[in-house]
């Protein structure tokens, strides 16, 4: 069954190998309130109940159905760990702010922003025991399923994922609610190899409305894998809404001594402002730019045009606890490790690449670390908090080469699910920090 699904995908690639074109929401007027924006949930509304000064970032990296399973069952243990803070008892998830999912982590978080505790409901069902690579191969192999040559296999897996998973949930829904947790789904820039975050303060720059967009459009970019799903085209506007971004207007294109002086970020804004050389952006798998997608979280966070940033929340005390909690899917071993004398094939060979790429995006305690000493948190490390969930933390050599050797598909065996979830539990409970949050709350 595993290699019939395998031998669909590979065939179905074969059959649309062209980027995918819908066209992006467009941006009439730039407005630095408008929009999916932390700052539009961090004013509160009627559903929303957490507090910010207990700042939660729960991060989800990619892996595919390995890493949906084990950022389930994380959040699973997060809903059963009750704290007191403030005076009032709440689960450890409703204290959640901000979720960021890249690739495969990208569905449970997008699910449980959309759905609340849906998603333990069924989530399951509807995605995690399902066998997604089979479906999608079919859906690819309808005979009608290429009605513009521009319609490419990640906007097939977007339409299946918002007919199957996501029920049509925009962005837009999302503000709507103004509720917690703020959603930051990221992919890669094929051009700039830079992370792509879908925010409405990175639409800002292509001018784009990211209110009318889809959530299942966003993780089909977010989980767009090299060669077995195409890049998602995005159209770029830029200049048409009149969006000024001061400190990146104030540079020169050709002041290449300034320009190589610009924060990477700023490059990358920098490089959008050309909408005639560059109409187009091609977004694929989020996990080759930032593999835990936590470091684009914490630029999302500090980008906001005006009013409330993270740094600034930080500096300034309004934030008692910073709790950051990385799902880490990854695994030792890669693809291909060079152990037999049998040349890998095209699948095998890209996602040896990506493996290679991805893995220089994983230090996400060095980021916070860094991010930290830059902000000037006021109390020090005491008030910070850094938990890890990866399999390197099992102590049984067996058990780590047992997940070691979970692949990152789109269909796993139930038991590989269950076990996963299992363990995703398990490590969080053994992370010392994780323990040491829990005695101070």
């Amino acid at each position: 069954m595993a290699c019939r699904a395998a031998y669909v995908l590979v065939l179905a690639a074969a059959l649309g190998g062209c980027a995918g074109l819908t066209p992006t929401p467009q941006l009439a007027v730039y407005e630095p309130g408008y929009g999916y924006r932390y700052d539009n949930l961090a004013v509160g509304g009627p559903a929303r109940e957490n507090t910010e000064d207990l700042f939660v970032i729960l991060s989800i990296s990619g892996g595919g159905m390995r890493a949906a399973a084990l950022g389930y069952g994380v959040m699973e243990r997060l809903r059963d760990t009750t704290i007191t803070w403030r005076g009032r008892q709440r689960s450890l998830l409703q204290e959640v702010d901000v979720i960021a999912g890249v690739s495969g982590g990208g569905f449970p978080a997008a699910y449980y922003t959309a759905f609340g505790d849906r998603l333990f409901e069924d989530f399951g069902r509807r995605f995690l025991y399902r066998n997604v690579s089979r479906n999608l191969g079919m859906q690819m192999l309808w005979p009608n399923w290429i009605p513009d040559p521009r319609y490419g296999r990640s906007d097939v897996a977007a339409d299946w994922y918002d007919w199957q998973i996501f029920e049509g949930v925009t962005y837009g829904d999302l503000l709507e609610r103004r509720d917690a947790p703020f959603l930051v789904l990221s992919g890669t820039d094929m051009a700039t190899v830079s992370s792509f975050a879908f925010t409405q303060a990175q639409f800002d720059l292509i001018c784009g409305d990211l209110s009318r967009m889809t959530l299942a459009r966003a993780v089909a970019a977010s989980s767009a894998f090299p060669f077995l799903l195409s890049p998602l085209t995005l159209e770029n506007r830029a200049g048409s809404c009149n969006y000024a971004d001061t400190a990146v207007a104030a540079v020169a294109t050709d002041d290449t001594a300034r320009f190589s002086g610009m924060a990477d970020g700023d490059k990358v804004a920098l490089a959008y402002r050309d909408a005639e050389s560059r109409p187009y952006i091609h977004i694929l798998d989020g996990g080759v730019s930032d593999y835990l997608g936590f470091r684009t979280a914490l630029q999302e966070l500090d980008r906001g045009p005006a009013g409330w940033n993270l740094s600034q929340a930080v500096a300034s005390g309004r934030i008692a606890k910073l709790v950051v909690i990385v799902v880490d899917a990854w695994t030792e071993t890669p693809p291909s490790d060079g152990v037999s004398a049998e040349p890998p094939g095209i699948v095998e060979a890209i996602e040896t690449l990506a493996y290679r790429a991805a893995d220089g995006s994983r230090d996400s305690r060095t980021v916070l670390r860094d991010w930290l000493a830059r902000t000037g948190f006021p109390d020090g490390p005491p008030h910070s908090y850094y938990i890890h969930v990866g399999f390197d933390w099992l102590a049984s050599p067996e058990r780590r080469d047992r997940f070691n050797r979970i692949p990152s598909s789109l269909a796993l065996p139930r038991k590989d699910i269950d076990d996963l979830r299992s363990v995703g539990a398990e490590l969080l409970e053994g992370s010392p920090d994780f323990r040491q949050l829990l005695a101070e709350l």
